[in-house]
């Protein structure tokens, strides 16, 4: 396994991607590659962002797109936002993602960043991959959204 750092000419293969992942169960969304290509592309423009990709050596296998962000700390440090990480249906159950995962902690280590955090949907089985990679609920947090159409 292989893990290099994102770049704007990865764009189109990793949007390609987020829309086979997320098209495929659990997800069965209905992402077009335009528009993964709009987001994959807005999000490479954010000003902290980062990302990476794991192959096999000879295909893209996961992605982790992330931006350093400050968060409520006394301490000055930031930490990672993990907006947008997937591993392609062929790849998943293979090890992987944990392995792209242990990689963004390490990643964390060096660069003294506080933590590594994210949203992902109680009811899917990411939210079971990311407790058996040590990722806890945060019990104080509550995510609230109003639909408005």
């Amino acid at each position: 396994m292989d893990i290099k750092k994102f770049t704007a000419a990865d764009i189109p293969a990793c949007a390609a991607g987020l829309a086979e992942a997320f098209n495929a169960p659990p997800w069965s969304e209905n992402w077009r590659y335009e528009r993964a290509l709009e987001y994959v592309t807005d999000f490479f423009h954010h000003p902290k962002f980062f990302g990476f990709i794991l192959s096999d050596g000879e295909s893209d296998a996961a992605y982790a797109l992330c931006y350093e962000r400050y968060w409520y700390c006394a301490d000055d440090r930031y930490e990672i936002y993990l907006d947008t990480f997937f591993v392609r249906p062929e790849f998943q159950s293979k090890g992987y993602g944990r392995e792209l995962m242990k990689f963004l902690e390490n990643y964390s280590t060096e660069h003294n960043l506080r933590n590594i955090m994210l949203l992902t949907k109680r009811d899917m089985d990411c939210y079971h991959f990311y407790h058996g990679v040590g990722f806890s609920d945060v019990e104080n947090l509550v995510i609230l959204s109003k639909e408005v159409n």
